[in-house]
């Protein structure tokens, strides 16, 4: 089941799905949903999601939160729900062809009893290779030929499918096109719920009534164990017989399969029938657990593509901000979410500023088209230095350009890789020949202001648009470093980044001085140059 949260904002539509356990709301950029609406508090609330019911709880917000009206501190959220956060109302929404569980009922009456109409086989006989002992269990010598041609159709079927959700519905379709089955769902293990979940959900004759039930003890049975279960009669089955809601619905023969390859169970696989008991056979058991090992290949595969193409479009939104080194480890580390947000969190870092001197005179001799070419030549080169050094682009501002090192991967060096970068900046913007690259008569000089402290790093913005970035009194002073302290060509640092670089690089110290914005004086120190 999906829960999605629908809502407006700066004009537009928003369509926000619930993922994981947690989904704090507020206006404080560390939330998952980030709300500007001055009435909704810092940390307004937070849902509460198990993958069933939904909740909403609030966190001692100014303005209050409402359902349907209502203030509350904690309730339950339904479809159509209206939930209002001071006065900004959020509609919360469960698409019906999303809400499997409504269909769904696990039974958890007793403990599952093999019974004389009960036949269950481990995955390992299956599929051992020992053709002899199967053929042997065939009650007609075409089986093999006849079960090879279904399975060959099923291979060529699922090959075809891209999309997980494709892959499901074929299985599904594939199942009652080749078994005599009334009813059906397949079940997938979720590793963030850490249980298995339903995820598709047929009838042959779907009226759009009928609740399956089925036994968690049978369905954990064949994913813990990883046999494959049939009861021909469920009428003389004790787990069956002692369960109401299946006694009520009248079912007479189950299967169910484990998705298994190699091993590994992805989820499992039940079919039911209404219409009498025997139903099943032994091969048609052969036959659901030989489909649903090609269905787990399948989705595996279709797991791994999906994943893959997710990684692709995360490296590629990385790869704007952070240097390949970097981008590698932020995805090894696991510090992005399904998003691929990255979290917000304090690091010890060290900011850069690095601005282009006199550069609003400079451009009012130039035409817009050569303002671009030049200003994308010269950041293309520092941006370059920034990433051989491990840092991250922070942004762009104007023609200013403002680098992180420390964030949001540790580095212990943070200070002395600013500092170089900076030198190294400095040194290359003085080899630039911009008349023989980009055709224009110009020489460039650049102010740099670094400091190093606690910031607040992370994905920060709007709904619409998150982008990586670092705020806090450390970034303020490293701008007021470049805009008030430094002169052309200079590299002005601070006393926290100048304490850990000391014995490496020459310096002179600029003394203390006030720092516009802030209170007291902080002492400056100008590089200049690594020590000999």
């Amino acid at each position: 089941m999906k829960i999605r949260l629908l809502f407006e904002s700066d004009g537009q539509e928003n369509d926000f799905a619930i993922s994981g356990p947690e989904t704090t709301i507020g206006r404080g950029p560390e939330n998952r949903l980030v709300l500007t609406d001055y009435g909704v508090s810092r940390h307004h609330c937070r849902i509460l999601f198990d993958g069933v019911a939904c909740r909403v709880e609030d966190l001692g917000s100014r303005n209050g939160t409402k359902v349907n009206g209502e203030v509350v501190q904690s309730a339950e959220l339904r479809d159509g729900d209206v939930l209002m956060l001071g006065r900004f109302p959020i509609r919360v929404s469960v698409p019906d062809d999303d809400d499997t569980s409504a269909d769904f009922v696990i039974d958890e009456e007793k403990p599952f009893l093999a019974s004389p109409g009960t036949i269950v086989k481990p995955m390992t006989n299956l599929f051992r290779g020992d053709l002899e002992v199967a053929e042997a269990e065939l009650p007609a010598a075409q089986k093999p030929a006849n079960i090879l041609v279904i399975l060959t159709q099923v291979a060529r079927a699922l090959i075809s499918a891209d999309s997980l959700d494709e892959i499901l519905g074929k299985v599904m379709d594939l199942t009652f096109e080749h078994l005599p089955a009334e009813r059906g769902f397949l079940m997938l293990y979720d590793e963030k719920e850490g249980c298995l979940l339903p995820k598709l959900i047929k009838q042959r004759d779907d009226d759009g009534q009928q609740t399956i039930s089925i036994s968690k003890t049978i369905t954990e049975k064949v994913y813990n164990e990883q046999v494959s279960i049939l009861t021909s009669d469920a009428s003389i089955d004790p787990r069956f017989s002692g369960a109401e809601s299946i006694i009520v619905q009248g079912i007479r023969s189950a299967m169910c399969v484990p998705l298994w390859n190699e091993g590994e169970v992805v989820g499992v696989l039940h079919i039911d029938s209404l219409m009498a008991n025997n139903c099943f056979g032994t091969d048609d058991l052969d036959m659901l657990t030989a489909l649903a090992n090609y269905s787990a290949v399948a989705i595996q595969r279709a797991r791994l593509h999906q994943r893959v193409r997710e990684e692709t479009e995360a490296r590629g939104k990385l790869e704007r901000y952070h240097s390949p080194g970097v981008v590698t480890k932020i995805l090894a580390s696991g510090s992005v979410d399904s998003d691929w947000i990255i979290e917000v969190q304090e690091r010890e870092a060290t900011v850069l500023f690095a601005d282009i001197v006199g550069f609003t005179s400079l451009s009012e001799n130039l035409t817009p088209a050569e303002v671009a070419r030049l200003l994308n030549h010269y950041f293309g080169e520092m941006t370059s230095i920034v990433f051989e050094h491990d840092g991250t682009l922070d942004k762009f501002i104007g023609d200013a350009l403002m680098a992180v090192f420390g964030a949001p991967i540790a580095q212990k060096d943070h200070a002395e890789r600013a500092v170089r970068a900076a030198l190294a900046m400095q040194e290359r913007l003085a080899q630039l020949d911009f008349k023989a690259e980009v055709g224009l008569d110009v020489d460039l000089q650049v102010c740099i202001g670094i400091n190093s402290g606690s910031v607040v790093a992370g994905d920060i913005g709007s709904h619409q648009r998150m982008d990586y970035t670092v705020i806090g009194d450390t970034v303020n002073a490293a701008s007021r470093f470049e805009e008030d302290i430094a002169s052309p060509g200079d590299i002005v640092i601070g006393e926290a980044t100048w304490k850990p670089v000391k014995k490496k690089f020459e310096f002179e110290k600029i003394g203390s001085t006030g720092i516009r914005g802030r209170k007291g004086e902080m002492l400056c120190f100008k590089v200049l140059g690594r020590k000999k």
